[in-house]
């Protein structure tokens, strides 16, 4: 029996690196649809999606081999250590870059200080697009994503604070070559650690906040027993029926309305959130009771380390000739660091938001099937993400 591969078309596509990464099973029929009228320059094959390799050649000023771009796909070096400069891409690459520096410069000022909340807007913006019936699932990431509304608050444009934020790679890339130079005793892994920690990081404060549900599970000895001994649905049910479970209850629904748009597998449309079904959180929780390791006492050690670390780096720096003299050396790297740290944030909580996207599009494609059932024209719950979506949206209220 051949692979699924065999019927991808050779040399002609790249298997798309963040899908591989994000997905170990396909993409359901559904998600296809609606994902691919983002990514015209895309393709399906067996629930995986491929780039096209003219989309790809096109942004390289090269002339590359169908191979060497495959390479160079998965961060690999070409085979072709002589590659030849392709003029007419080269022209068109810099008119891309030299566009999107006019746009993105703009915006990325914009953003380039922004205080930790400045996101919080998307999620009235995701409540609106939601009840807006006008709009259709497909339409609705164009909305939320490609609809850029430059006199609106920046954290509406989600989508752009995630493309500005990558810039953190190159200001990383910078400190280890600056702490290669000037500090070459001080660990390899020396710049991981120095931008570490940073505050405000919302996948970071959601481990916490999971870590906090388990601390008022603590507290009380039945809701304990409850979460380590029931099943998620069983434990769920009865710490919502009975007044010991009122605190702990009362904790979830905060965390949940903080966080449950999150999911095992956030990209595909079938995936269940966390609002709909918290099971994975109780049993986050769960973990947290049965095991005696405290999160505090080892971000505590992480953050004694990376004091040391500062401490031997500006010992070290201060050796050199003329740091002396306003200390420009670690004003350099301070300045990097602190760069880094915010950049790196930008890129983890603005995926924190456009995850509420892909919600945002279940929540419709659930109010279709709601009506699909009514009307007996789906039989089972999760169907309808089986369909395509010309096939799956037969009431006229939705249609495109």
């Amino acid at each position: 029996m051949g692979s699924l591969e065999d019927d991808v078309p050779r040399g002609r596509y790249i298997l798309f690196k963040p899908v591989a990464e994000n997905f170990t099973d396909p993409l359901m029929p559904l998600t296809e649809d609606i994902l691919l009228d983002l990514m015209p320059m895309m393709k399906v094959i067996h629930g995986r999606v491929y780039v096209h390799f003219d989309h790809v050649r096109a942004l390289i000023p090269l002339k590359m081999s169908d191979d060497d771009i495959a390479r160079l796909a998965y961060l690999s070096a070409p085979l072709d250590n002589k590659l030849r400069i392709s003029i007419p891409r080269l022209l068109l690459v810099a008119s891309i870059v030299f566009f999107n520096y006019l746009v993105m410069g703009v915006f990325n000022r914009r953003v380039a200080a922004m205080p930790d909340d400045f996101m919080q807007s998307y999620r009235q913006y995701f409540e609106k697009v939601i009840d807006d019936h006008q709009i259709t699932a497909p339409n609705t990431l164009v909305q939320l994503f490609l609809n850029f509304r430059f006199f609106e608050p920046a954290g509406n444009m989600v989508l752009l604070v995630n493309l500005v934020a990558p810039r953190y790679i190159l200001f990383m890339r910078m400190i280890s070559s600056l702490l290669e130079r000037w500090t070459p005793q001080l660990p390899s892994d020396s710049a991981s650690l120095l931008c570490s920690g940073a505050s405000g990081v919302l996948s970071v404060e959601m481990g916490r906040d999971i870590l906090g549900l388990a601390r008022v599970a603590k507290k009380n000895q039945i809701v304990s027993d409850i979460i380590q001994k029931k099943s998620a649905k069983e434990a769920r049910q009865d710490l919502s029926m009975n007044d010991y479970g009122s605190e702990f209850s009362a904790a979830l629904t905060d965390f949940l309305t903080m966080h449950g748009h999150r999911a095992l597998k956030e990209f595909e449309l079938n995936s269940v959130r966390w609002e709909e079904d918290p099971s994975p959180v109780l049993g986050m929780v769960r973990n947290y009771l049965l095991v005696e390791t405290d999160l505090e006492d080892t971000e505590a050690n992480v953050r004694q380390h990376r004091q040391t670390l500062r401490a031997q780096l500006s010992e070290q720096i201060s050796r050199l000739p003329f740091e002396s003299f306003g200390h420009p050396r670690r004003r350099i790297i301070n300045f990097l660091i602190n760069q880094t740290r915010y950049y790196m944030k930008l890129r983890e909580n603005s995926r924190f938001y456009h995850i509420m996207g892909f919600y945002a599009v279940r929540k419709k494609i659930l109010k279709i099937e709601a009506q699909l059932l009514d009307q007996n024209r789906l039989k089972c719950k999760d169907d309808i993400f089986y369909l395509h979506w010309q096939l799956s949206v037969p009431c006229r209220y939705y249609r495109p």
